[in-house]
């Protein structure tokens, strides 16, 4: 009971995107070290599922595109602002240009995150800005690994944050030359309010901070700028 309420014990249950899930396997490892004996579970789902089990008590924290509306109960906090790219296959007619117009995808269909409308939502604003039609999807998984599949084997496009940059390139991608800019999205936190946090989640998200304050001078983020 003392190691729970000291939060040296106990379990902490991580929402996220599928992105996320490429960054924050490094920060589960380093909270780890800090407090082994706290149970750890990472689920990688839609915002709107998320969401959901945030506000029902399934979940303790979320990491996520703080883009959604604000809800009374719930503490959102804004801790990097990133540039989303195009990643495409090596062997793609895009790749290798040193500028790619919007008219330039008109050719192209599209993989996305399924459920992900607030991408859905950028893309087609990024489009209507030239007079062009929304982006074609005609595939959508939650799976990093499986869209990398269909990427690198076929010359569909699809917009990812750049923190899956590395991942993308490991399996054959890389990251198109796009004329202005596709679409920023703030990257934080969300939890329930409290006057106190739990001692392991305000240690996890105190190392989260810390981490994702490193990731403002990698490559990754300023590969777009």
């Amino acid at each position: 009971m003392v190691a729970l309420k000291s939060g040296e014990a106990g379990r902490l249950r991580i929402g996220c995107g599928p992105s996320g899930a490429s960054f924050l396997p490094e920060v589960v490892i380093a909270f780890q070290r800090q407090r082994p004996n706290v149970h750890v579970t990472l689920i990688s789902d839609s915002m709107d599922a998320n969401l959901a089990g945030l506000l029902k008590g399934d979940l303790d924290l979320f990491c996520t595109a703080v883009e959604f509306p604000r809800q009374a109960t719930l503490h959102c906090e804004r801790l990097i602002e990133i540039k989303n790219i195009v990643i495409a296959s090596h062997g793609h007619p895009l790749a290798g240009r040193a500028a790619v117009d919007p008219k330039d995808f008109l050719d192209y269909q599209w993989v996305a995150f399924a459920n992900d409308d607030m991408a859905r939502s950028r893309m087609s604003a990024y489009m209507a800005a030239s007079d062009l039609d929304p982006p074609r999807i005609v595939f959508e998984t939650n799976n990093l690994v499986t869209m990398f599949s269909v990427l690198a084997g076929s010359n569909y496009l699809a917009c990812v944050p750049p923190l899956v940059l590395d991942d993308a390139r490991a399996h054959g991608l890389t990251a198109l030359r796009v004329r202005g800019s596709f679409w920023s999205v703030g990257l934080g936190i969300a939890h329930v309010r409290s006057a106190h946090l739990p001692s392991a989640l305000a240690a996890f998200i105190a190392i989260l901070r810390m981490h994702v304050l490193a990731l403002q001078a990698d490559a990754r983020l300023r590969f777009a700028s």
